[in-house]
């Protein structure tokens, strides 16, 4: 028991049904006192034996003896609840135990999120585990008590617990063609020792609410040292996670929220048509896949800034607006990125020649006073990536060089076929004489200019009309200079 804890004592006759009683009782103080009611309640203040005895109301010569004392020890000092935080197996939650020490029975247990807590959580912030255990999935700092009895003797406060709730960032929002994509992690009040887990957001459609199962990506299992990650190749939208750990045994963070890049690519696994919401980017889930993402700027304003919904291709033109909500383009318009004034000069139109990624950025117009809602314009780049060339500067001079060997053994297998051919020509004709067969069927005309060998014509003397005629055949530049004798046949 503890000083100021409301406690309750009962005085029970046994064999004594269907009398009335009246009870006396005994303090830690040797005071008596008498009373109608078998049940007293009181505040405990010292330690002490209590005890009771009871005499009938229709006697009151004839009386119990006293009861067996109760020893009530009583602590001068108000217990203090205890909070521990432990891993949960659900993925992305903790679990927060709560206890009173010195240990007792009978407490129940109220939970606080918060430096400065007002309302006790309900099962609409965490999940009840237990008397003196919740789940908890959402990060910040928590505390709790115990309570018993009625009217309810609260301990003190527990210390304050820190559930850590990693942020992760995107860079960039809006995915280019080829562009890497960077998540970088952030731990509050960041210290050493930290690894790192990157998680792939998966939908997953079997929760009426938006909830996403979380795949662990490549070199990541056993954490990042660095806080940062780069993904190559994506192409369409995404959603990503990160968490934290450290220490033995291992302590995680709980996962951070999902942060997302998006792609306005018309052509992805899932497709949004048609939306009705306020400003916003906005897609569609479907299984595993992403739809494309589109930036709404709702307008419940009079002044409606006029620009695209889907990113603009670097090197594209532009053309911004600026209307009433019912009526046609303004004639005196000035316009705004990122809340700076872009020309001081009024105009109907804004159009970017060429559109570049200093381009990117929150657009607004401004006419008669009146000011449209913010509205984001993203740039996409059409050049590759600059990670690709280290790529190119390496099958590049392996190509060339696969594509050299290719014509050395083409070379190769050329002279060596020729090879074959002439020896075959000289095995049918042992006998035959060169001279004698270029004296009966052939005539050369050979002209040497220097270095090069010209053959102007070479025919046969019979059937000349069959024969084959060569003519201008220029060799090469050669050092060594033949007359050579050729064998045309019919």
């Amino acid at each position: 028991m503890f000083r100021g804890e409301t406690i309750t004592l009962t005085c029970e006759v046994q064999g004594g049904e269907g009398v009335q009683w009246e009870y006396e009782w005994r303090t830690s103080q040797s005071q008596t006192f008498r009373t109608n009611r078998k049940d007293w309640t009181f505040t405990a203040s010292i330690s002490g034996d209590y005890s009771c005895k009871s005499r009938s109301t229709d006697d009151s010569y004839s009386a119990t003896e006293w009861s067996e004392a109760v020893r009530l020890s009583v602590s001068a000092h108000k217990p203090k609840a205890e909070l521990k935080i432990s891993k949960s197996p659900a993925g992305g939650r903790v679990n927060l135990n709560c206890s009173v020490k010195p240990s007792s029975s009978g407490w129940s247990f109220f939970w606080f999120r918060g430096e400065k807590p007002s309302k006790p959580l309900t099962t609409q912030d965490a999940v009840f585990l237990s008397n003196g255990q919740i789940s908890v999935s959402q990060g910040g700092v928590y505390r709790c008590r115990g309570g018993r009895g009625e009217p309810a003797y609260h301990t003190e406060f527990s210390y304050l617990v820190s559930v850590v709730e990693p942020v992760l960032r995107v860079s960039p929002r809006w995915l280019s063609p080829g562009s890497s994509v960077t998540l970088s992690c952030e731990v509050e009040h960041e210290s050493a020792g930290w690894s790192f887990y990157w998680y792939k957001a998966v939908p997953d459609l079997s929760h009426k609410s938006a909830s996403y199962s979380y795949e662990l990506l490549p070199a990541s299992s056993n954490g990042t040292a660095d806080n940062s990650y780069i993904i190559h190749g994506q192409t369409h939208t995404a959603g990503y996670v990160c968490r934290a750990g450290r220490g033995e045994p291992h302590v995680s963070t709980l996962y951070s929220q999902p942060d997302f890049v998006w792609s306005g690519d018309l052509h992805p696994s899932a497709s949004l048509s048609k939306i009705q919401s306020s400003n916003a980017v906005f897609w569609c889930e479907s299984g595993s896949a992403f739809s494309n993402a589109v930036n709404i700027t709702g307008h419940n304003d009079d002044l409606i800034l006029l620009s695209p919904v889907h990113p603009v291709t670097e090197g594209h033109s532009l053309t911004l607006g600026c209307k009433w909500r019912t009526e046609n383009l303004l004639s005196k318009v000035v316009f705004y990125q990122n809340d700076t004034l872009i020309q001081s000069e009024s105009r109907v139109e804004m159009i970017i020649p060429a559109v570049s990624k200093s381009h990117e950025g929150f657009y607004k117009c401004q006419s008669s006073g009146k000011e449209s809602p913010q509205s984001w314009l993203a740039v996409t780049s059409s050049r590759p990536d600059r990670s690709s060339l280290p790529v190119l500067l390496i099958v590049g001079p392996v190509c060339g060089f696969l594509l050299m060997i290719f014509l050395l053994m083409f070379y190769l297998y050329k002279r060596s076929k020729d090879s074959s051919s002439i020896s075959r020509s000289d095995e049918q004709n042992p006998n035959c004489d060169p001279d004698e067969i270029d004296a009966e069927h052939n005539t050369y005309d050979s002209l040497l200019h220097g270095d090069v060998a010209l053959y102007e014509s070479l025919r046969g003397p019979e059937d000349t009309e069959n024969n084959p005629v060569y003519a201008n055949i220029t060799a090469p530049h050669s050092h060594i200079h033949t007359e050579g004798q050729f064998r045309v046949t019919n």
